[in-house]
């Protein structure tokens, strides 16, 4: 239970895990179909963001990720004289998604592991000793 909200897309090495903020690569790919647009190709710019993982479909009821390529792909598809599907897609875009999940796991497992760990973040406070620093550089030095 959890794992398909925390499924890895297709083309993994490229792209976060789904539901996540968008990759390097999927902005630049954006903003290579922005700046074929913007130079007149339109097609040119509608295949590349047809081509680029958008994140879960909404219409699935995922996690949308990057909703600025979903919005562009619209503008591309209208630009392209597709109307019908630029208004399907923006309709898509308006589909209410789950919310997020809660801040304290519902899993007892996951909880009990957060526990964990927050119980050794505070035992390695206890007998770390913070207060050296390099003044000049702000870098904090182990003192212990």
């Amino acid at each position: 239970s959890g794992l398909e909200v925390e499924e890895v897309p297709r083309g993994w090495t490229l792209s976060g895990l789904r539901g996540g903020a968008p990759t390097m690569f999927q902005r630049a790919q954006l903003n290579l179909a922005l700046a074929k647009y913007g130079a007149g190709d339109r097609e040119g710019a509608l295949k590349v963001l047809q081509g680029l993982d958008k994140g879960p479909d909404p219409g699935d009821r995922g996690y949308p990720q990057f909703w600025d390529a979903r919005a562009a792909q619209v503008a591309a598809l209208y630009g392209n004289g597709f109307g019908g599907k630029a208004e399907l897609e923006w309709k898509q875009l308006c589909v209410s998604h789950p919310p997020p999940p809660p801040s304290r796991p519902n899993n007892k497992v996951k909880l009990a592991v957060n526990r964990a760990a927050q119980r050794m973040l505070d035992m390695e406070a206890l007998v770390t000793d913070n207060r050296c620093e390099d003044f000049e550089s702000g870098t904090q030095i182990p003192c212990d």
